[in-house]
C-alpha cells in the first residue's frame, strides 16, 4: 500500500510542468522536499541529523508532490532484516525565509519480516533565517511485535540547529527518545554543490548501555 501511494505521487507530480527552484544553499532548504524534486539520503551510525529517528544503517527517499505534500519511504538495516516505512508530510504553512514553516507527518512501518509494525504521527517546525536554520520535531510512534500483549508506544522529540558559512554548516541535535533517554549528535555537514552533500559526525546517548557512535551521512537532490 505505502508503495501504490508513493508511485501515485510521483505519476501525479510527474503531470505538473515546472518544478519548484531547489535553493542554493542547503540551509536555506524549505521544510518540505520542493516539488518535482527527488531527495535521497543515506547513512550509518547512532542518530543522525538527517534522520532523527534512525539508529544503523539507513535510507530514505523522498520526493516533493506539491507545495504542502511530500511522500517517502526509507528502510532501517536494509540489507538485514530491518524496517520498511512510508511518510506522508502535509505543509500547514509553505512559508518561505526567513519566516517561520510548520508540517506534519504520519507514517508507517513495519518489519521486513512481517511479524511486526508500527506507526507514528508528528509535526515539524522549521525557522531560516540567513545562515541559520533552527528545527524542532515531535513524534508519537507505536509498535506491535509477536511477543508483546499489547502495543508498545512512546514520545519521541529532538531540537536541531546548523550555520552555514560557504559550503560548510556545523550542526547540533538534541533528543529526547522513549524512557527519557537523552541524545545528542554533533556534526559537519559538507555542500559539495546544489544537490550534493556529506556530513560525519558524533552521536552521544545518556543511556551507558547505548555510548556514543560515529554518524555520516550522504544525500542528493535529484
Amino acid at each position: 500500500m505505502v508503495g501504490a501511494i508513493f508511485l501515485a505521487g510521483l505519476a501525479w507530480g510527474g503531470t505538473r510542468p515546472t518544478r519548484a527552484p531547489l535553493p542554493a544553499r542547503w540551509v536555506e532548504r524549505p521544510i518540505l522536499v520542493p516539488r518535482g524534486w527527488t531527495e535521497i539520503a543515506a547513512g550509518a551510525g547512532g542518530w543522525p541529523v538527517d534522520a532523527a529517528g534512525s539508529q544503523g544503517e539507513w535510507i530514505d527517499l523522498r520526493y516533493g508532490v506539491g507545495r504542502r505534500l511530500d511522500l517517502g519511504v526509507g528502510a532501517v538495516d536494509p540489507f538485514g532484516d530491518g524496517t520498511v516505512r512510508g511518510m506522508v508530510r502535509v505543509g500547514l504553512f509553505a512559508a518561505e525565509p526567513p519566516q517561520t514553516a510548520v508540517a506534519f507527518e504520519a507514517g508507517w512501518t513495519t518489519a521486513r519480516s512481517g511479524l511486526a509494525w508500527g506507526g507514528d504521527l508528528g509535526a515539524a517546525v522549521r525557522r531560516e533565517s540567513g545562515p541559520i536554520q533552527l528545527d524542532a520535531t515531535v513524534r508519537y510512534g507505536w509498535t506491535r511485535g509477536p511477543e508483546a500483549s499489547g502495543l508498545v508506544a512512546g514520545w519521541t522529540g529532538s531540537l536541531r540547529g546548523a550555520l552555514q558559512v560557504g559550503p560548510v554548516a556545523p550542526r547540533i541535535a538534541l533528543g529526547v527518545r522513549g524512557a527519557g533517554v537523552g541524545t545528542t549528535t554533533v556534526d559537519l555537514l559538507v555542500q559539495a554543490s546544489r544537490g550534493l552533500r556529506a556530513s560525519a559526525g558524533w552521536c552521544g546517548s545518556s543511556d551507558p548501555a547505548i555510548g556514543g557512535q560515529w554518524t555520516t551521512t550522504v544525500g542528493v537532490a535529484l
